[in-house]
């Protein structure tokens, strides 16, 4: 009777141990998967910041600095400059960029799109090996950020000061914030926000600042 119940008990805790076992493995898989998926996204955030600082730096080439900026709200910038992104030359015509976000345009979550003159911009010289990597389709679209949950914008005059007043402003703050649902994670996505302060440089600089 001993010896039943020594082999009942060995089997009782051969089986905690296996449980605890798998659970521990389980915990560690997920949590290896969480660090690469949030390390991915860090390095995608930060290009996002940069695609986005690099667009606004040269807003108002050829341009009085009063008339830069077409459109600012909170979701939503439009500026005019003479540099045409398509191309990455300084032109004789006066184009428009467009920087907002738009729902519904794919299942990784909501769009950053970046158009010029209406169209969204396609310079293959500045799509990112992650933009290759997460959508071979959008691989030519320079305009074309995936992941996003919101974009929002705060303006500032050259004394950085808070301003709805669109001949003033001469940078923008813009608090961006993405949504990523890692492998076999769905219920649990992955969030990162950033905020970066993009200025106006040619504005500034047009007034000897």
């Amino acid at each position: 009777m001993s010896v039943l119940l020594d082999v009942i008990g060995s089997v009782l805790i051969g089986g905690m141990l296996l449980v605890m076992i798998f659970t521990f493995t389980t915990q560690l898989s997920e949590t290896t998967q969480r660090a690469i998926y949030t390390s991915t996204m860090i390095d995608y955030m930060d290009q996002a910041g940069t695609k986005i600082n690099a667009l606004v730096a040269l807003a108002g080439i050829g341009i009085d600095e009063d008339e830069v900026v077409v459109t600012a709200d909170s979701t939503r910038l439009v500026f005019k400059t003479m540099w045409s992104y398509d191309n990455d030359v300084l032109t004789n015509a006066e184009h428009t960029i467009d920087l907002s976000v738009e729902t519904g345009m794919s299942d990784l979550g909501n769009v950053i799109t970046i158009k010029q003159d209406g169209a969204l911009l396609s310079n293959p010289a500045y799509v990112s090996y992650i933009d290759t990597y997460i959508d071979s389709l959008k691989v030519k679209y320079y305009g074309y950020i995936l992941y996003v949950e919101s974009m929002k914008f705060e303006y500032f005059d050259e004394d950085d000061n808070l301003t709805d007043e669109e001949e003033d402003i001469r940078s923008a703050g813009i608090e961006l914030t993405f949504k990523r649902d890692a492998v076999g994670l769905v219920s649990r996505p992955l969030r990162t926000s950033l905020y970066i302060r993009c200025f106006f440089m040619n504005s500034y600089m047009r007034m000897g600042v």
